[in-house]
């Protein structure tokens, strides 16, 4: 299926026509971490099964230690979801999910190793080797949005904008496609944005938004005033997990309030996470098990409600 590519203007994602297009996706796990550990392959079946929700993108999320361990990790798992997106008619976000400080190598969670490399890797030179590969190998790509890196955890705006903007400059060498700029303190801080922009085009911003997270409101909705502002990351699950319990809500205490917010502001979103349990522990997920049918609480609120 041929798919026109979008673009930034001012502060709305629009199409070739200049109609704003609201990003509306969800998240899937690293395909290499699901095929090993979870016994799935990514299917034709699961890309129209998402699309059948009502999402209009996708977005793949690379887990750095699966990337650097898995021989030929692009020709075998993450092409065919990229033409499978393609094919469906979907927005292909890929998301490089590293976690820390890239700015002095610091990787949140050292502890989590997958066949010796660091799941979460954040240095900055595995970064960059990353981005530039993806950009090189899918940057013609109409349908592709590129993610730099996650979660930005321990450095200022000024000191991650700076190297952010490194990246975004060398990979305008071989793509045009959106970049999103994730935000700085566990993706809730964007303050800064607006006084200390990333300088070129197609840039957007994004922030997460779970029930335990403490997001700056105010800085957002000022970012949000001057350029696109995506909640990358967001959901809920009605018990208590991992990571001090910032998962748990429920639609009367976050989802509903989640919905306004989102509506009122225009904003473009991306719910964690098609897959029954998650990527290191249970966390808010949209299917309880592999059978489409069988959909979480969280779920049936996007599908019902937000789509």
């Amino acid at each position: 299926m041929s798919m026109e590519p979008l673009k930034v203007i001012k502060n709305k994602i629009v199409n070739a026509e200049g109609k704003e297009v609201i990003i509306k996706g969800a998240s899937i796990i690293d395909p290499v971490l699901v095929h090993h550990r979870d016994k799935h392959i990514y299917s034709k079946d699961d890309i129209e099964q998402i699309k059948k929700f009502g999402f209009n993108t996708i977005k793949i999320v690379i887990v750095p230690s699966m990337l650097e361990a898995e021989k030929d990790y692009a020709e075998k798992f993450l092409d065919p979801l990229v033409k499978l997106c393609k094919e469906s008619g979907l927005y292909c976000w890929i998301d490089w999910h590293a976690h820390g400080n890239p700015v002095t190598d610091e990787t949140r969670r050292p502890d989590l190793l997958d066949h010796d490399f660091l799941r979460y890797d954040a240095r900055k030179e595995v970064a960059r080797k990353v981005l530039i590969s993806l950009a090189k190998r899918y940057g013609k790509e109409n349908h592709i949005i590129l993610e730099l890196f996650a979660n930005p955890l321990g450095p200022s705006w000024n000191k991650w904008r700076m190297l952010a903007q490194e990246w975004v400059e060398e990979i305008r060498k071989y793509t045009t496609a959106i970049i999103s700029i994730s935000g700085v303190n566990w993706m809730s801080e964007l303050n800064g944005v607006v006084k200390n922009p990333i300088k070129g085009n197609n840039i957007i911003y994004g922030v997460a938004l779970y029930p335990g997270f403490k997001i700056n409101e105010k800085a957002l909705l000022e970012t949000r005033k001057k350029y696109p502002v995506v909640i990358t990351e967001c959901g809920f699950i009605e018990e208590s997990a991992d990571e001090g319990g910032i998962f748990e809500g429920s639609v009367k205490s976050y989802a509903i309030s989640f919905k306004k917010f989102v509506d009122t502001n225009k904003l473009s979103w991306i719910a964690w996470v098609y897959h029954p349990f998650g990527l290191t522990s249970k966390a808010s997920v949209l299917i309880n098990s592999w059978n489409s049918k069988d959909i979480s609480s969280w779920g049936k609120f996007v599908k019902e409600e937000l789509l």
